[in-house]
C-alpha cells in the first residue's frame, strides 16, 4: 500500500488564514501582504500559526474547509476502501473490477493480513492468538489464491468481469485518487487513526497524516497536542 500527494492547494495555511482574517477585516484582505494582516491581530498572536491555533481553540473548524488536498493510493483492500469511502465529504475515484481484469494486473493483487505474520500481531481486543500461525497462513494464502485462479478460468471461459468479480476476497486490491479539504481530511484522522480501528485502515491513516504534516503543518501540529478533534456535531 503506497499514498502520494498527486494535487493541493498551494500555501493552504496562508488561504486559510487571510480567509479566517476576512472575518474581521474592513478591507479586502488580498489586497495586503500577510504580515500586514498579521499587524492587526490580538497581541498573542505574530505569525500565521499563532493565527490558525487560535482560531481552532474555539472550535471554529470551517475556516479548515478552504484547502483541499488529493491522494493517489495503491493497493489498498477492498475492506479498507469500504471503510473510507463512509466518508461522505471526501471523493473518490476507484479502479473498477467491472471493467479491469484483475488476473491481468501487475501488481500484488490482495492482501495478507498481519495477524498471519506477527507473532505479537494485536487488535482492539488485544493480543491474537492462534493455534497455529503458519498452518492459518497457509489456509488463507491457498484460499485467496484458489478465488483468483477460478475467476480468470471463468473470465477466460466467457464470464463477464462484472459477474466474475463476485468470487473475489475482500483482500483484493485496488487503485484509487482521493480528495477532500483540510477538515474532511482531520475527522479521518479522528476515525482511522484510533487504537480501536482495523489495523490496514490504521496504516493508510497514519500514511496521509505524513502527507498531511508536509502540507498544513500549523494544523497537524495543532492536532498532535489537541487531537482528536470534534470537527463535527
Amino acid at each position: 500500500m503506497q499514498v502520494e500527494t498527486v494535487g493541493k492547494t498551494a500555501n493552504p495555511e496562508e488561504l486559510i488564514f487571510r480567509a479566517a482574517r476576512q472575518d474581521y477585516s474592513s478591507e479586502y484582505v488580498y489586497d495586503h501582504i500577510v504580515p500586514t494582516l498579521l499587524d492587526g491581530c490580538a497581541e498573542d498572536v505574530s505569525t500565521v500559526e499563532d493565527f490558525i491555533h487560535k482560531r481552532l481553540s474555539r472550535g471554529e473548524w470551517g475556516i479548515l474547509e478552504h484547502p483541499t488536498i488529493s491522494f493517489g493510493i495503491e493497493g489498498v483492500s477492498r475492506e479498507v476502501l469500504a471503510h473510507f469511502t463512509r466518508h461522505r465529504h471526501l471523493t473518490f475515484d476507484v479502479q473498477s473490477m467491472r471493467y479491469v481484469n484483475m488476473s491481468d494486473v501487475d501488481r500484488d493483487t490482495y492482501t495478507t493480513p498481519e495477524v498471519f505474520t506477527n507473532e505479537e500481531y494485536a487488535n482492539r481486543h488485544g493480543t491474537v492468538d492462534i493455534d497455529n500461525r503458519s498452518h492459518a497462513a497457509q489456509l488463507y494464502e491457498n484460499e485467496v489464491q484458489f478465488s483468483f485462479e477460478t475467476y480468470t478460468k471463468l473470465v477466460e471461459s466467457g464470464v463477464p468481469k462484472e459477474d466474475a468479480r463476485k468470487i473475489l476476497p475482500i483482500a483484493t486490491t485496488v487503485n484509487l485518487t482521493v480528495s477532500g479539504n483540510a477538515r474532511a481530511w482531520c475527522h479521518v484522522l479522528n476515525m482511522r487513526m484510533k487504537f480501536n480501528a482495523q489495523n490496514e485502515t490504521r496504516d493508510l491513516a497514519d500514511m496521509i497524516y505524513d502527507e498531511l504534516a508536509e502540507w498544513i503543518p500549523s494544523v497537524t501540529s495543532w492536532y498532535d497536542e489537541h487531537g482528536p478533534l470534534q470537527t463535527g456535531p
